[in-house]
Formats: C-alpha cells, structure tokens, sequence
C-alpha cells in the first residue's frame, strides 16, 4: 500500500510541502538526492500530523528526488527546483 502523499508546489523556488492525507508524518523520515545520486543535507518541518516543509531553496536549480521512509516502506517523489 503505498503512501497517501502530495508534494506541492512542483516545480517549486525552494519550499516544498509534503502532505500526508491520512496523518502518516508522524515518524516519517526524509532523505533527498540531486540528480547525480548524491544525498543533499535538507532542513524539515513538521507543521502538523499531516504537513511537513522541506526547505530546498539553498539548492541549485534541477531535479531532486525525495525519499520518504515510514517504518519499511519507502516512497520516491520527483520535484523540480527552479
């Protein structure tokens, strides 16, 4: 079952959100990598149950993936930083 999840905006400046429908931030971890494999140090924000910040704006401008791990499970999003 995979997770119920927005990303927004996409593309975006810098900010991303990550909307979790069902509540599931609680103890979600996030890993993000640029577009060569590398894995990018990246300040989050547990707004609520449901709403996390990913800021991203110090990164430059590309394609990013952001892993989210919750308990074994593990989902890939693509964002664009422009």
């Amino acid at each position: 079952a995979g997770m119920d999840l927005r990303i927004y905006p996409n593309p975006s400046t810098g900010r991303v959100f990550l909307e979790f429908t069902d509540g599931q931030a609680v103890g979600a971890s996030f890993e993000v990598y640029n577009h060569l494999g590398a894995k990018c140090a990246v300040s989050t924000d547990r707004a609520s149950d449901q709403l996390v910040e990913l800021d991203l704006s110090s990164f430059s401008k590309g394609l990013y993936v952001i892993n989210v791990i919750l308990g074994d499970h593990l989902e890939s999003r693509s964002v664009i930083i422009e």
